[in-house]
């Protein structure tokens, strides 16, 4: 259970990693 939730916070840092530079460079 804890590994799961470990898990999916660590996968959502790693796309907000990939988003965030997207949406900086498309404003």
């Amino acid at each position: 259970m804890m590994k799961k939730l470990l898990l999916g916070s660590v996968s959502s840092g790693v796309v907000q990693e990939a988003i965030c530079p997207v949406l900086l460079t498309r404003n």
